[in-house]
């Protein structure tokens, strides 16, 4: 962050089950300030086999000082499951794994 203010993070990020891990399969999704989680950042997202891509996407707004680092970061209980992207083809264009925009909305 270059300039202290608070600041809305969003983000969405494709999940695919690429196989298996039925109803119990599930990824975690938190942020990170400088390195330390955010206090009750996390959200649990459900990657079922018989529903094999979610799209997890909310923001965060945050108080930020100059010089701040934030990071997106997740966990996994099935091997599986990733945030996988795909190349452009004749029917349609790429798909990206994560989008990220990061906005200043106040002082």
């Amino acid at each position: 962050i270059a300039n202290s203010g608070v600041y809305n993070i969003q983000f969405s990020a494709q999940l695919h089950n690429n196989g298996g891990g039925g109803s119990g399969a599930q990824a975690v999704i938190w942020l990170k300030k400088n390195g330390t989680d955010e206090p009750y950042s996390a959200t649990n997202v459900s990657v079922n086999t018989n529903s094999p891509y979610v799209v997890a996407a909310w923001n965060f707004v945050v108080s930020a000082s100059a010089g701040d680092n934030y990071q997106l970061y997740w966990s996994t209980n099935h091997a599986n499951i990733g945030i996988d992207a795909y190349t452009a083809n004749g029917n349609r264009p790429g798909i990206p794994s994560i989008i990220l925009t990061v906005t200043q909305s106040g002082v």
